[in-house]
């Protein structure tokens, strides 16, 4: 699949439209096999996602720049300044000055050699030439030579709401179902998803199923936070807050809801990774299901 995502575009032409059309019509109904795993599932999703897209990523690869690379860059940038400064400005009134003057100030400055990146020194975050430029390094002061942690980072769209639900439930029932907790926390740190949705989802999805699913899904938090702690206390707190904020709603469909909910967040407060004062602030309906399991103050 790798292979595919990276040599796509090339050969996906009028002329082999119809293999490839075949090709994507198997990987789309592979990405519906509930034999593979959540996380080949996504990554035929993914595949299937950038061909529909004409091939351009969703994301940019944040790829971090070999020294070299940024001492080339920095080399590139200071000639052109160096250009610039060297290029003489016309006058708004050259139409007032012979002809001679106007061929000489609109000629083009000569080309300067890139300089050895031993001629220069940085002064001020800005290179100056040794022993030639009009601003000399202070004494004592250092040159700070660039680093790919000073490069602007590359943003990562997110995922539509509909979607990242869709592959949150599809991953949660994939780890029911096998029981395989290293390769959900694999496919999780793959998503690069705001946690806090992860608990929402994992929590309302179980909340209407049985016993068992409740409690592979507390053992699954409970790993999360204090084993691999990709889990915060803010991600549990914002997953819980957003669904006791509509708890009248999903009692409706639910109505062991408060009671169900109020054991996941009594099991996080007795695995430690939510606050004992996150009782506090529950509704009235769900608060009891929790203080009557708070330990003793």
């Amino acid at each position: 699949m790798q292979l595919l995502a990276t040599i796509g575009k090339l050969i996906d032409t009028q002329k082999a439209a119809k293999f490839m059309t075949t090709y994507f019509a198997q990987i789309k109904e592979l990405s519906k096999e509930e034999i593979f795993s959540a996380r080949i599932r996504f990554m035929f999703q993914d595949l299937l996602e950038l061909r529909t897209n004409n091939w351009t990523p969703r994301r940019e690869e944040n790829v971090p720049k070999t020294l070299q690379e940024v001492h080339h860059e920095a080399m590139i940038k200071q000639y052109e300044d160096e250009l610039n400064i060297t290029k003489p400005s016309v006058p708004r009134t050259i139409h007032t000055q012979s002809q001679s003057t106007q061929q000489q100030l609109s000629s083009t400055p000569p080309k300067l050699s890139p300089p050895s990146m031993d001629e220069w020194q940085t002064v001020g975050g800005v290179s100056k030439k040794k022993n030639g430029g009009k601003k000399k390094k202070k004494p004592g002061q250092h040159s700070p030579s660039p680093s790919p942690s000073t490069l602007s980072p590359v943003t990562t769209p997110r995922l539509d709401d509909s979607t990242l639900e869709q592959r949150l439930t599809e991953l949660l029932e994939d780890y029911i179902s096998s029981g395989d907790v290293a390769d959900t926390v694999l496919a999780l740190r793959e998503l690069k998803i705001p946690l806090h949705k992860f608990v929402e989802v994992c929590t309302m999805t179980t909340l209407e199923q049985k016993d068992q699913e409740r409690e592979m899904a507390g053992k699954l938090f409970n790993i999360l936070a204090k084993e691999e702690k990709l889990l915060l206390e803010e991600h549990f707190i914002r997953g819980f807050t957003a669904i006791t904020a509509m708890i009248d709603d999903v009692e409706v469909d639910i109505p062991m809801a408060p009671k169900l909910l109020a054991k996941f967040i009594d099991d996080g407060i007795h695995e430690g990774y939510l606050p004992v004062s996150y009782a506090d602030s529950l509704p009235a309906k769900i608060k009891p299901f929790v203080q009557q399991h708070l330990p003793n103050k």
